[in-house]
């Protein structure tokens, strides 16, 4: 009988290691590496992406209307 400290079977250890290789992969890749999280990083980042994604929705409302209203009226030549 094994104790919680000990692996039942040659697989946990198996994933153990993959699990640490991941980890140490991340670590090296992270980018909160190079943004360390002091005082209002996180807050600036998050309203940043709602600023971004706001633009984004008004840019594609004003092309959907501008698409809208030149499809519904017919095309004359001055």
């Amino acid at each position: 009988m094994t104790n919680g400290k000990e692996s039942s079977c040659a697989c946990e250890s198996v994933h153990h290691e993959w699990l640490q290789q991941l980890f140490a992969y991340y670590r090296r890749i992270s980018p909160s590496l190079l943004l360390e999280n002091k005082g209002s990083v996180a807050r600036d980042h998050l309203s940043n992406e709602r600023t971004y994604l706001a633009w984004l929705r008004t840019s594609l409302s004003i092309i959907t209307v501008g698409v809208g209203e030149s499809s519904s009226r017919p095309f004359i030549l001055y």
